[in-house]
């Protein structure tokens, strides 16, 4: 839950999110882009750093309310719906090219700008 109020403060995710291009038809698509990213960013902060470890993390409940959902429900509203499995991970994670490499860069580099310096 410490991370989930570092993302409230800083809104690293959401910018995250929006800098890299989503192709997916939203009619088929049952997990949001941030709900995919803010699960495996939370994930591998919390050790697991394997796309395959959140096949059990995804039916965790806390873990689901870290990423934005209502334990057991996806987006229509459905119940008994865990988060997005390994291989919509992994199929994120391979979206990502050179071009996006770059936007995110510049994402990092804002988002720490914008913070006060330590004295």
């Amino acid at each position: 839950m410490l991370l989930r109020e570092v993302d409230r403060r800083l809104d690293p995710i959401r910018r995250i999110d929006q800098a890299i291009p989503d192709p997916r038809d939203p009619i088929y698509t049952a997990h949001r882009q941030a709900e995919i990213l803010t699960s495996r960013i939370f994930g591998i902060a919390a050790g697991n750093e394997d796309a395959n470890d959140h096949d059990q993390l995804r039916h965790d409940p806390a873990f689901q309310v870290a990423a934005g959902r209502t334990p057991a429900q996806n987006n229509y509203g459905e119940e008994h719906q865990p988060l997005a499995s390994p291989w919509t991970h992994c199929r994120f994670e391979n979206r990502i090219d050179s071009k996006v490499i770059f936007d995110l860069h510049e994402v990092l580099v804002d988002t720490l700008h914008g913070l006060p310096c330590p004295r």
